[in-house]
């Protein structure tokens, strides 16, 4: 499974984050199980992965636009999500836009809510910094909303749930690469993690 070594132009700093969502409507809102749905903690992962002080990334990876010049790789895991995982490649310290979310600055690297009415649905939630990207500290976003219109027009509303974990995962220097038939190790969420709960009143 571990190919040949990559080594970076320049360090590169690496972001995990998992994501759970899921959009439902009224209809399904009294089936819908919160808890089920927080509980959800392990993936297995194509993107990447860090074990033992170590960055493993699929060969696919290098054919990312920008790949080489990247300084920021963020790592996006579904638990419960219809998008697909991802390894974007970014450069910092500009505003890097991940899901809902930006991630600024750099040493550290912070995250800052970027509320939109498609991304997150109403009430409106204050555009704000959450927190910084430091080792050893991992967090948890969970943050709802409802929306009645598409960008056509008026639709039946819908509700929906999201969770983020983010964690960053350390600088590295280089890489290893493995092939897509590689038998990848399952990933869990970090046990401890600070929850930061925007979640509103709904119905």
């Amino acid at each position: 499974m571990k190919v040949s070594p990559h080594s970076f132009s320049k360090p590169v700093q690496v972001i995990q984050v998992y994501r759970k969502q899921i959009r439902f409507g009224k209809e399904e809102k009294g089936s819908f199980d919160l808890k089920q749905f927080l509980s959800a903690e392990k993936v297995t992962s194509n993107v990447g992965y860090v074990e033992i002080g170590e960055l493993f990334l699929p060969e696919a990876a290098m054919e990312n636009q920008g790949f080489s010049g990247a300084d920021l790789f963020v790592l996006v895991d579904n638990i419960i999500s219809e998008k697909p995982a991802e390894c974007l490649t970014l450069h910092s310290p500009g505003a890097n836009p991940i899901e809902i979310f930006k991630i600024r600055g750099n040493d550290p690297a912070e995250l800052h809510l970027e509320w939109s009415y498609f991304g997150v649905g109403d009430p409106t939630r204050q555009s704000m910094k959450l927190f910084d990207l430091v080792p050893g500290k991992a967090y948890e976003i969970r943050i709802n909303g409802k929306t009645d219109f598409s960008l056509t027009g008026r639709r039946p509303r819908h509700y929906l749930e999201q969770v983020f974990v983010l964690e960053y995962l350390g600088s590295f220097d280089d890489c290893r690469f493995y092939s897509d038939s590689a038998d990848l190790p399952a990933k869990k969420l970090p046990a401890s993690r600070k929850v930061i709960d925007l979640r509103k009143p709904l119905w």
